[in-house]
């Protein structure tokens, strides 16, 4: 109890990791890195977890019970969020170290497990088309299946790869049997951050596993969204002048040569149009030409070769 009330009063960043098939070196793994880093992890009961946020938010039924806390501990209301998220089998981790920076450091210490039946498949299984070793008398077991095999050099064949247990899926005696016989080892465990309270601010799993990609082409969608509405406005802000200016200008264009006028500007739009026309009108006809340079080639080598034939027929009578 104390511990908790000491970390979370100290941190203002807590992070819940997943526990589901951690081992306990990955957890000391953790443990010590954390340390380095200034921060720590629990391991904690949920129910022992809410005690201590209902003492830092200060919604105890029976106060007076735990009066030596409520003096030594300020007050963080802002906690009351996290209080129906402690449920279930879960590990804290207290740190001040960005999230960001954190998150591929945690989950970088990964376990294989092998599939036990029971479990849920957290990716899918497959069975890759090869040799297997297996003696053909187990040719059964994958004819039960309906998994493609044949026999070759006097071992069981698979001939097309089959999808053993999809992601999501409770792996079953069959599956699992089958992938103690192949030597499949398809399952892979690390911690995985399941949300980052900051600041005061739940951040979900979802927000938490965006890659800069998707951030950089959400922005990117925004940005040209609030652009077009604010030209469709009129409202001049960033995003918007500089289309402002640039549609500004080809309306200058457009009236200088309807209406005659020079101007440097003008001029130098013509030339360029001018320069874009001629290469898209030559551009066809330097490929007719090309083309014609190569048929003219093709039909130079094979007269060369038949020649060269000839003087090989006259050399052998």
């Amino acid at each position: 109890m104390t511990n908790l009330l000491d970390h979370f009063t100290k941190y203002n960043q807590v992070i819940r990791v997943t526990l589901a098939n951690i081992s306990t070196k990955q957890i000391t793994k953790a443990r010590q890195l954390l340390r380095q880093l200034g921060g720590n992890i629990i391991v904690g009961k949920d129910s022992i977890t809410r005690l201590a946020l209902r003492i830092l938010t200060r919604t105890l039924k029976n106060p007076e019970d735990y009066q030596t806390y409520l003096d030594k501990y300020p007050e963080r209301p802002d906690l009351k969020t996290l209080y129906h998220e402690m449920k279930g089998k879960f590990a804290l981790v207290f740190t001040n170290e960005s999230y960001v920076d954190l998150k591929p450091k945690l989950e970088a210490e990964r376990i294989k497990v092998g599939a036990k039946a029971g479990i849920t498949a957290p990716n899918d299984v497959w069975i890759r088309k090869g040799p297997t070793g297996i003696d053909p008398g187990k040719i059964g077991d994958f004819h039960r299946l309906n998994i493609q095999v044949k026999t070759a050099r006097s071992a069981i064949e698979v001939t097309k790869d089959y999808k053993l247990c999809a992601k999501g899926e409770y792996v079953s005696e069959t599956v699992s049997s089958m992938c103690r016989m192949l030597n499949i080892i398809p399952f892979e465990y690390g911690m995985e951050l399941e949300w980052v309270f900051s600041e005061g601010l739940l951040i979900p799993k979802e927000i938490i596993n965006m890659t800069d990609d998707v951030i950089l082409s959400n922005l990117r969608a925004n940005v040209g969204f609030v652009t077009g509405l604010s030209l469709e406005a009129n409202i001049p802000n960033s995003l918007s002048v500089p289309h402002f200016m640039v549609n500004s200008f080809k309306c200058l264009l457009a009236v200088g040569l309807e209406g005659g006028y020079e101007f440097k500007q003008l001029k130098e739009a013509q030339e360029s149009l001018a320069k874009a026309t001629e290469e898209a009108v030559n551009a066809p006809e330097e490929k007719a030409e090309e083309k014609a340079e190569e048929a003219e080639e093709e039909e130079e080598s094979e007269e060369d070769e038949s020649i060269s034939m000839g003087g090989m027929a006259d050399m052998f009578g």
